[in-house]
This record gives C-alpha cells, structure tokens and sequence, in this order.
C-alpha cells in the first residue's frame, strides 16, 4: 500500500477512480478510432510512394511512416494516426496504474489491452510499409483484441485484496 501512495499520492478509492475514467476514456477512443479507421479505409488512398513506403527495414519504415502520415496525410488518416498514439499512451499508462495499484485483474486487462493496441499499431504500420491486406486484417484483429479486453475489464467489480 505504502508504494502506490509515494508514487500517487492517492487512496486506494482515488486510484480505481482514476483506472477507471482513464479505462472509459481508452474506449471512446477505441470508438473514435474505429471510425476513423473506417474513413480511412473507405476514402483514403495511401499513395505507393511517400517516406517508409516499401521500406527494406521495417521499423525504420514505420518512423517514417508516422512522420509522414502526421505531417502530409489526408485529415482521416491523420487523425487515425494521431488517436492511434493517444491510445498507445494511454494504454500504457493504464498498465502503469493497474501494477502500482497492484491488482491482478487489472494487470491483465491492461496488459491485454496494451497488446492489442500494440498489435493493432505494428499491422497498421505494415499496411503503409508494404500495402498488404493481411496487414489490415491483423490491425482489425488487434483492435478487437484490445476493444474486448477493456470491455472486460470496465465490467469487472473492484477487486477487493492487493495481489502480491
């Protein structure tokens, strides 16, 4: 008890609170991002050729992608991009949350989560690499992966007992 209250300064109340909202907070912004996701995919057409398109290293390629498509991509899919690392740091902070509050069920549906947001990213980047379809499909897949996982977890009661 004494660890997360050094860090946050907070009760154990204040803490699920704050879980909580940021939990909610990650699912309107899973909401947003499924559409935008689904106005990009309808309208947006990614251009063959802009920086990390067909790249031969690819994390190099997705650097590239992300600076491009924050910079010169069209309002759809820049936004998608935008909300996409909200919801990476939001996720991350949630697991964050959920270790200092050290409750077990949290743990795992932020980790859950986090690798669904993760996932979803990484696919999304190979689309813009490589413009492979699959890569698309992974991306939807990951998205669900987190979606259910939050869901999930916005359901549970509070845990009563810190694990250890």
């Amino acid at each position: 008890m004494r660890g997360w209250k050094a860090l946050f300064g907070e009760t154990p109340a204040a803490l699920t609170r704050r879980y909580r909202v940021l939990l909610a907070t990650i699912l309107g912004l899973l909401g947003l991002q499924f559409l935008l996701g689904m106005l990009a995919n309808l309208f947006v057409t990614v251009p063959t050729a802009h920086p990390g398109a067909h790249a031969s290293e690819y994390f190099s390629g997705v650097a590239q992608d992300v600076v491009w498509a924050l910079g010169n991509a069209v309002a759809a899919l820049r936004l998608h991009v935008i909300v996409g690392l909200l919801l990476f740091l939001a996720a991350l902070w949630l697991l964050v949350l959920a270790i200092v509050a050290r409750r077990r069920g949290r743990i795992v549906v932020a980790a859950v989560g986090l690798f669904g947001i993760w996932a979803a990213g990484m696919n999304g980047a190979s689309f813009m690499n490589y413009f492979e379809d699959f890569s698309s499909l992974l991306m939807a897949l990951g998205f669900m992966v987190a979606a259910i996982a939050y869901v999930i977890g916005y359901g549970m009661r509070a845990e009563s007992s810190t694990t250890r």
